[in-house]
């Protein structure tokens, strides 16, 4: 069988209206380039790809930001412990892999590695700042390439901060990485599959981060649910917010060129988390992020949502959830906190942003790590939450390590 395949790249004119809305900033615009393209095509740039781009050393972002929300009593939707007492929750042992092979290994050319990954019917894909691989599901490598030469059809480069997903409802796969950390060079890529197979059909969009050239996009995290994808980042250089890319999912799998975007600016929030919605009827997009982990003894989270037309969404943050049992949100000099094996190098494990959302039978989940005591921390543990569309908290619990003295994070920064 032979593949058919074409590669447009269409530069468009950006429409960047600017609307007043709630508490938010809110502009509107277009693809700057779109690529239709097959994977069969990517794989052949990526053998032209300067092998340099692997080899090349990458820092993390030098810009240190420890969040911490100033939260208004006014603005708190739920407090645990005064309108409800958490239930217990029962504690079973994680069931054993069925199975297990390599998916990508570091190839220590990035500080941090940035992993991240997802499972489809037939596939797995892992990805790297450095590399992107697709598997099949037994774990046999059918691809590997450079991060930045699956990108090399749209314009910029410099790419790091991927993340990828898989949509089961429409059997799409959803892929996005930033591309240059400088303003007037930042932007944000986004590519979906055209069918479920990742070897196949990629469509191809470039979404310049801020036409003023004031800012650059950071950290990207990605979720979606029946009407919109949405991209959240961090916005570093000449100003300091937090932004949300909404996109009418269904443009962006029919491949058009012209596919727009909604984006909301906020200084509320840091790192918003758009939930993976496994639940195709329902209408509303919720996102959860951190707040302060200790304010006056209560650590807070924040709940957002994206409702409104399909053509019109609109972002509200909802409100401060919070625990009596509070947390630091950082610890360390820039990050470095944790000890590694072997080595007097600290691992750094960032700060207690948020990590994972998932909407599932109506509720919400959300995890991330915290340090621990509050105050003066001398570890990391895992803290998640169960919450439902109000932002009452119906669990939370916290995984710890072997008597509260060894370490866990829900992703894993390497030493020098």
């Amino acid at each position: 069988m032979k593949f058919f395949y074409t590669i447009v790249l269409a530069f468009l004119l950006g429409s960047y209206q600017l609307v007043a809305h709630s508490d938010f900033q809110k502009t509107t615009g277009q693809a700057e380039a779109f690529s239709a393209i097959s994977f069969i095509e990517i794989e052949e740039a990526a053998l032209t790809t300067d092998p340099i781009n692997l080899r090349e050393f990458r820092k993390p972002n030098p810009v240190i930001h420890r969040w911490s929300a100033d939260v208004d009593p006014d603005a708190v939707i739920f407090l645990e412990g005064k309108d409800k007492v958490t239930p217990s929750v029962m504690r079973e042992t994680s069931p054993m892999p069925d199975n297990d092979f390599l998916g990508l290994d570091d190839s220590g050319n990035s500080i941090p590695p940035d992993v991240h990954g997802a499972a489809g019917p037939e596939h797995l894909m892992v990805t790297l700042n450095t590399q992107v691989r697709i598997q099949d599901r037994q774990g046999s490598e059918l691809a590997t390439m450079t991060l930045g030469s699956f990108w090399t059809s749209l314009p910029g480069g410099g790419t790091f901060d991927p993340k990828v997903i898989y949509d089961n409802f429409e059997e799409r796969w959803i892929f996005v990485a930033c591309a240059g950390n400088e303003p007037g060079a930042s932007r944000l890529y986004i590519g979906v599959t055209e069918t479920s197979d990742p070897t196949g059909n990629w469509f191809l969009y470039s979404y310049l981060a801020d036409e003023q050239a004031v800012v650059w996009f950071d950290y990207p995290s990605l979720g979606y649910n029946k009407n919109w994808i949405a991209v959240s980042g961090n916005m570093f250089g000449g100003d300091f917010y937090r932004t949300v890319y909404v996109f009418d999912k269904q443009a962006l799998y029919a491949g058009t060129p012209d596919a727009a975007f909604t984006r909301f600016a906020t200084s509320q929030g840091f790192t918003i988390v758009p939930a993976y919605t496994f639940d195709n009827e329902v209408e509303e997009l919720y996102m959860v992020s951190t707040g302060t982990g200790n304010q006056g003894g209560t650590g807070y989270i924040q709940q957002w949502k994206i409702d409104g037309a399909l053509d019109d969404p609109q972002l509200t943050m909802m409100g401060f959830i919070g625990t009596p049992n509070p947390w630091s949100g950082s610890a360390g000099t820039n990050g470095d906190f944790l000890p590694q094996l072997g080595s007097a190098q600290l691992i750094n494990a960032v700060d207690h942003r948020m990590w994972n959302v998932v909407y599932r039978n109506g509720k919400i989940w959300a995890t991330h790590h915290i340090f621990l005591p509050a105050g003066n921390p001398n570890r990391t543990a895992i803290q998640w939450w169960e919450l439902n569309t109000d932002g009452e908290v119906l669990q939370r619990g916290r995984i710890e390590g072997h008597q509260g003295v060894n370490s866990l994070c829900l992703f894993q920064h390497r030493g020098e």
